[in-house]
């Protein structure tokens, strides 16, 4: 059963179940994760990401942005004091944009049927693998259990949620998003 809190505009939004917040906070820390996409608005998710950003924009001394690269839902996160704790999130107008951790969205469809031994995680996700334009994806969190696939492995993560990890080496793909972020920020 979902849970769910109320914004002081009487909005509501989905709290995060514990185990997969605990997911997350495992998965942000691994070295083949420098990006995350993620459409939840709880805060607790949000405050987790950004101390993972701020973690390694100190180590790194660059741009949060740049250490690690965050992207938001499509809609406003204003009841998140992400300012406040330093964080840098890009809110895209595409709806999701892809990323190394990409935490799917129930309104997107994967592609289950490109996760054969000669395919990968990214076409399950996009349709298309393409560093050029930064379409990789080396890890997936969804709701949408989609079975054993032979590009990834597969972990169940409690509460519905299952973790599908890339079995190919890291790639790192330019995040065009990401500079597009820090232009617009005036950075």
């Amino acid at each position: 059963m979902k849970r769910f809190s109320k914004l002081t505009n009487g909005h509501l939004f989905p709290v995060v179940p514990s185990p997969l917040l605990a997911a997350i906070a495992r998965l942000v820390r691994l070295e083949t994760v420098r990006s995350v996409s993620c459409p939840f608005k709880d805060p607790a998710v949000w405050r987790v990401l950004v101390d993972e950003q701020l973690r390694r924009a100190a180590m790194l001394d660059v741009h949060p942005q740049l250490a690690f690269g965050l992207t938001g839902p499509d809609a406003d996160l204003g009841h998140v004091p992400l300012q406040a704790w330093g964080g840098f999130v890009h809110l895209p107008y595409e709806g999701a944009a892809p990323a190394d951790l990409f935490i799917r969205p129930a309104w997107r469809a994967t592609f289950p049927e490109y996760g054969g031994a000669d395919g990968s995680l990214s076409a399950v996700v996009h349709g298309v693998e393409s560093l050029e334009v930064g379409y990789f994806c080396h890890h997936l969190l969804t709701n949408d259990d989609m079975g054993e696939l032979a590009c990834a492995s597969r972990e169940d993560v409690g509460d519905g949620w299952v973790a599908y990890a890339s079995k190919r080496p890291y790639a790192t793909a330019d995040r065009r998003w990401a500079l597009w972020a820090l232009k617009e920020a005036g950075r």
